[in-house]
């Protein structure tokens, strides 16, 4: 990390919280290495850390009394992360253009496009396309990312403000609006934040879709047995109880109050094209004609 010192201590020590509550030493005491009352000191950790919140401890005042901070950066290793406006929305790659959506929806779809991540060169990379987030005549829009830094004018080089808000180089912050993604002038209560995000990995996405078509398969073979079964049962005069329609009320019923944690799996089933109520009804239906068959 780097420290500005506006009036450097005679002491100090770095501390680190990985939760915002909980805070452990990164750094021991250390005297003052230098004699001025203002200059940079960077200091580094003995090895990486996840810090949500830091905390830099003084003591022992210099002969001008006081302790004070300019400026202060942490040194920090690019990842992935979402770009998050609010709580509930999410930018995400959209073709050539940047767009805005649920944040429940962007993840359950598997497809990686709400996942960015800054670069060495500081350029907003897309992990599912590889291209750059551009801040270009005030819009925002995806961009080959060489031919974007070969534009000269900065418009794919962001930085992380204070408050972890995406600025251009242009001097204006990520935006989301009703109307899409956009920049504007950064504002403290406002704008895109980068929330940290585990690297894009594609591979649960891909089983998922596999095992959604084996049960979209198993669906459409259960149906046609079923149909077969009834024909048959008709045509020997049986006599089917037909509780297909208290299975469905029972699933939307439960579905009617489902937490957040219902909320996120239906999102998944239905990127995955799977209709799980229906399943579950299909299955009562062909225990009632089962059981009119005995």
């Amino acid at each position: 990390m780097s420290i500005n010192w506006a009036y450097g201590p005679g002491e100090f020590r770095i501390l680190t919280s990985a939760d915002g509550g909980n805070f452990e030493e990164a750094s021991g005491w250390r005297a003052a290495a230098r004699t001025e009352v203002s200059y940079i000191e960077t200091v580094l950790f003995d090895a990486p850390r996840g810090v949500k919140a830091l905390a830099v401890v003084m003591r022992s005042p210099m002969a001008w009394g006081f302790f004070g901070i300019n400026a202060i950066s942490l040194l920090a290793q690019p990842g992935s992360g979402m770009l998050v406006s609010g709580s509930e929305q999410c930018f995400v790659a959209d073709g050539s253009g940047v767009g805005v959506s649920s944040c429940l929806e962007a993840i359950a779809s598997g497809s990686g496009d709400e996942v960015f991540s800054l670069s060495p060169s500081s350029q907003l990379v897309s992990a599912a396309t590889g291209n750059c987030v551009c801040v270009v005549s005030g819009g925002v829009q995806m961009q080959d990312c060489e031919a974007a830094a070969e534009a000269g004018d900065g418009r794919s080089i962001f930085t992380l403000t204070p408050s972890s808000q995406l600025k251009a180089k242009s001097g204006y912050c990520l935006s989301a609006t009703t109307a899409g993604a956009s920049a504007a002038p950064c504002s403290a209560d406002g704008g895109v934040t980068m929330v940290t995000v585990p690297e894009l990995n594609p591979a649960p996405a891909a089983r998922l879709k596999d095992a959604a078509a084996l049960l979209s398969a198993a669906e459409a073979r259960q149906r046609t047995l079923l149909q077969q079964l009834k024909s048959g049962l008709e045509s020997c005069k049986g006599f089917i109880q037909r509780n297909a329609t208290g299975a469905q009320h029972i699933a939307l019923a439960a579905l009617s109050s489902r937490g957040p944690a219902e909320e996120a799996s239906s999102k998944i089933d239905s990127e995955a094209g799977v209709d799980l109520a229906a399943v579950k009804a299909l299955i009562a239906e062909s225990n009632a004609a089962l059981a009119a068959a005995i």
